[in-house]
């Protein structure tokens, strides 16, 4: 018995399995043809058994047993797990074998039993490769290689590469690794662990699931993590050891179970065709080994060079300035009492009194203590840096997050653009200014894009697998989790509901787990952000009535499809009206649309300027910039040209042809529910979380406009997304000019330019390359851009300096508002001494908590950003704080390319008594 290989659509780099080189239909048994009434099947009808099985997924990746009993199904799977010695192998290409033993023979225990012992002949890869060889030294030189050069290098690999290969490094692999690991670790079986499981044996390349394992982890990882995380911050025990023994097991667990799920290959978006045979589409050449290899190291060197560049120049940021300062103190504060809120210690400054308050920028008072205004998400992944080695160790997390971001898109190219364009994807995220800005401080932003992203590929990878439900049931759950980053990031999240309700009518098994992550993603996130920080989520932006009403439009409209998609006589109807004018034109409608609001964007400074509140830092920047005084001016309606600055214009054009592109195919197939490979139905939620995200950013930020503060809310959806549909177009145009008979040199080539051309717009702002010299010469140093200017140094070292000249059982009590907002938390937190911040600095209040903080029996200390302020109080003040370093630029119209100094200075008095250093 063998095992039937159904592979209905066309993979990446492959032509259809149900084609033949003669452009003629496959003929046999497992050929799968639509008939006439079937083609016309609308949405939410299902597709008859002859054309898609209960229980196979409508496109297939892998090798499914014929029909039998389920020991003859299990039998047939193990032998083409461990082929006898005397029996064909498969070779990774579909339907076809190879006379030459494979290089693990059955009747082996575990993993150690492979057969094969020293001094024994086996066909192995070099012997292959040097046969190939001689046989290319054995023709005549071609008119492409007149010198010879091709024979040339053959011989000398030939006789002495090869050789030494197989003499010197193939026995000692032999004698050393594969002997001790079948001795030792290998009688064990682990590897059976990560093995696919019976129902998904793959037709091909290990490398593929390696790649698609490698740039799942990130997800995986951090879903191990906050899952336990958020339950232990709750219960107010979110301690080191309960953390390691809930969330190591859980993340090994989860990891062997995606690892046997996992497909072996992808289908290629572009082969849907709706409207034409399989015979008419344009194939790709076929997929080697190679590319995938080359996907999975390329992205891996990628993002680790990006981690050690971004902890090189890191920025860790633990005085309160925006939200790096802030998420670090809640951090700190978790990490070290493992609870929340923040208690006010209102007793230690002997009760309440008029003008004193205990919030601060990024912490409020709430119900009497003080509650961040910031989601838990990133701290609670902070907080292992900060157990791990303390402040230090948390400023490596933001550098890591960046390089899992980095991951995550560049799996998700690879799922779309084929496996050898994922170093691409990822190539280009790194040289970006956001996400190298993101990246070396505590941003949420990289946080959500390696969750949304890595539950994309999740999700892409269940339509690859048999199955389905584990996959798109975690990739919901990451989704839904993305709220822990940014309770804002639930507007981003919304389309899916829609493509769940897509699913459910078309009687799809994703639907069900998809939807039931997603749920519980969103529903746990924004319970812990209600019981955690309720002013982070009180204060979200956009609104919560907002987010509602679209989300409860949404519904109804979803609720309606489906209904029309599971009444027999309504879905007959509803498939006549698709089928006919206008409603047949509505994927091209879509694609237009796509191509008119990005128009429209390109306009939009020429017709509307985009006001809100007025602001006096908004005021104060444009001064500064010379620029006319509008303090309620938001700049929104520059935010494509925000993206041009960073990605540039062929990246940007790409991007937005490919989303039309795609939202074409898309549509197509789900409208008319010809999508025989399941192609649609798998790229259907990332296009749309990708497009509406884009535009719903692009349209409404929501942030303060100066740059490049303003740009990390590019980072989760829109520059990531835009850089991967960029790809795929590229790849695509490449695909169709090989499929027409371009040679492999020019197809080379044109990789090259379309890869430099995307990325030397970013890498020109990121490393300030001028094609001129600019006549200044401080404008000549402002060019050296961003790549290698660090911000926030020495702030450890004046945080540590602070702790240190605060008296033991003190009360702090910061007289001004610049002073409570960089230090207020830091002294609460870091520095673990009660602190309050006197609104109306008048003397005698001051003095009234003066006098409750010494009957409370502590020592009162005044801090103040100037020396005169503590004057009045009798003490003489000192400095303890005396910081010169770097901040970010506050650019309103134009990129940043250096950044911009800062001073902070404080000063200490103690009243009432004996100065009392620690």
């Amino acid at each position: 018995m063998r095992l039937g290989l159904r592979l209905t659509g066309r993979q990446n780099g492959d032509k259809r399995a149900d084609s033949h080189t003669g452009h003629q239909p496959a003929a046999g048994p497992d050929t799968v043809q639509l008939a006439p009434d079937q083609a016309d099947t609308a949405v939410g009808e299902a597709l008859p058994d002859d054309t898609l099985t209960e229980g196979q997924p409508a496109l297939s990746h892998e090798e499914y047993p014929s029909a039998g009993s389920e020991a003859e199904v299990m039998a047939a799977a193990a032998r083409y797990e461990a082929p006898s010695a005397g029996d064909p192998a498969w070779d990774g290409t579909a339907g076809a074998q190879t006379g030459a033993p494979p290089a693990e023979i059955a009747g082996g225990r575990g993993d150690g039993q492979t057969g094969i012992e020293d001094g024994e002949s086996t066909a192995s890869d070099a012997e292959q490769l040097a046969a190939a060889h001689a046989a290319l030294l054995r023709q005549p030189p071609g008119r492409g290689d007149p010198l010879g050069l091709r024979r040339n290098i053959a011989g000398f690999w030939q006789r002495g590469v090869v050789p030494s290969w197989q003499r010197g490094v193939v026995p000692a692999w032999q004698r050393g690794v594969v002997r001790t690991w079948q001795r030792s670790i290998g009688r064990l079986g682990i590897s059976r662990l990560w093995q696919p499981a019976p129902g998904v044996r793959e037709s091909a390349a290990p490398g593929v699931r390696a790649l698609a394992l490698v740039t799942a982890m990130p997800v995986i990882l951090l879903v191990a993590w906050l899952v336990p995380g958020v339950a232990l911050l709750l219960a107010h025990s979110f301690l080191p050891a309960p953390m390691v023994l809930i969330s190591v097991p859980l993340a090994v667990a989860l990891s062997i179970l995606v690892a046997r799920e996992l497909p072996g290959r992808w289908a290629a978006l572009d082969a849907i065709d709706t409207g034409q045979g399989p015979d008419a589409e344009d194939a790709k050449p076929r997929s080697r080994a190679w590319a995938a290899w080359w996907g999975l190291g390329g992205t891996v060197l990628i993002a680790g060079v990006f981690a050690a560049w971004q902890l090189m120049e890191n920025s860790a940021q633990l005085i309160v300035s925006r939200d790096p300062g802030a998420y670090a103190q809640f951090a700190y504060w978790i990490a070290d009492h493992g609870s929340l809120p923040i208690p006010a210690s209102a007793a230690a400054f002997g009760g309440a009194h008029p003008g004193l308050t205990f919030a601060s920028f990024g912490f409020a008072s709430h119900n009497g203590a003080v509650a961040p205004g910031l989601t838990a998400g990133l701290p609670i992944v902070l907080a292992l840096g900060m157990w791990a080695h303390g402040v230090t160790g948390a400023a490596v997390i933001s550098p890591l997050l960046g390089a899992l971001g980095i991951l995550a898109v560049g799996g998700l190219t690879a799922r779309l653009a084929g496996p050898q364009w994922a170093p691409a994807g990822a190539l280009l995220l790194a040289l970006i200014v956001p996400e190298i800005y993101t990246s070396r401080s505590a941003f949420s932003v990289t946080l959500a894009q390696a969750l949304l992203f890595g539950g994309l590929c999740l999700v892409v990878d269940s339509f690859s697998s048999r199955r389905r439900i584990t996959l798109a049931g975690l990739g919901g759950l990451a989704l839904g989790l993305t709220v822990l980053a940014g309770t804002g990031l639930l507007l981003i999240l919304l389309p899916v509901i829609v493509v769940a309700g897509v699913l459910l009518a078309g009687r799809r098994p994703q639907a069900i787990p998809l939807t039931a992550g997603w749920l519980v993603g969103v529903i746990g996130g924004l319970a812990a952000g209600i019981a955690l920080d309720d002013p982070a989520v009180s204060t979200t932006t956009p609104s919560f009535r907002i987010i509602g009403v679209l989300a409860g439009g949404l519904a109804v409209v979803t609720a309606a499809g489906v209904a029309i998609g599971l009444v027999g006589p309504v879905r007959r109807r509803a498939r006549k009206l698709l089928a006919a004018r206008p409603l047949r034109w509505l994927p091209e409608a879509g694609a237009v649309l796509v191509i008119a609001a990005a128009i429209g964007l390109v306009i939009r400074p020429s017709v509307q300027k985009v006001h809100g509140p007025a602001s006096p830092y908004i005021a104060a920047l444009q001064r500064l910039q010379g620029l006319p005084i509008d303090p309620s001016r938001l700049y929104a309606e520059n935010t494509l040209y925000w993206v041009i600055w960073y990605l540039g214009v062929p990246a940007l054009l790409l991007g937005i042809v490919g989303l039309a592109m795609v939202t074409r195919l898309c549509l197509r197939a789900l409208i008319t529910w010809r999508d025989p490979a399941g192609v649609a139905r798998a790229w259907a939620l990332p296009v749309a979380i990708i497009g509406w995200g884009l535009f719903a950013v692009l349209w409404q930020p929501y942030t303060v406009p100066d740059q490049p503060w303003a740009s990390r809310q590019l980072v989760p959806v829109v520059l990531p997304g835009l850089i991967v549909l960029a790809v795929w177009v590229a790849a695509w145009m490449i695909g169709r000019a090989h499929a027409r008979g371009a040679r492999t040199g020019a197809v080379a080539v044109a990789t090259a330019c379309f890869v430099v051309a995307m990325a030397v717009p970013a890498a020109a702002i990121t490393f300030g390359i001028a094609l001129g010299q600019p006549a200044d010469p401080a404008t000549r140093l402002a060019l050296s851009g961003l790549a290698f200017r660090a911000t926030g140094a020495g702030e450890v070292a004046a945080v540590e300096q602070l702790c240190g000249a605060l008296p033991s059982h003190s009360s702090v009590v910061i007289l001004d508002k610049v002073a409570a907002r960089a230090f207020a938390q830091v002294v609460r937190g870091t520095c673990g001494s009660p602190t309050g911040f006197v609104t109306s600095a008048a003397p005698g209040e001051v003095g009234a908590i003066i006098g409750g903080i010494e009957r409370a029996g502590r020592h009162p200390v005044l801090l103040a950003t100037k020396a005169a302020e503590l004057t009045p109080y009798g003490a003489a003040p000192r400095e303890i704080v005396n910081l010169s370093t770097q901040q970010d630029a506050h650019l309103l119209t134009r990129p940043p390319t250096s950044t911009w100094p800062v001073q902070y200075t404080l000063w200490m008095a103690q009243p009432g008594g004996t100065a009392l250093g620690s």
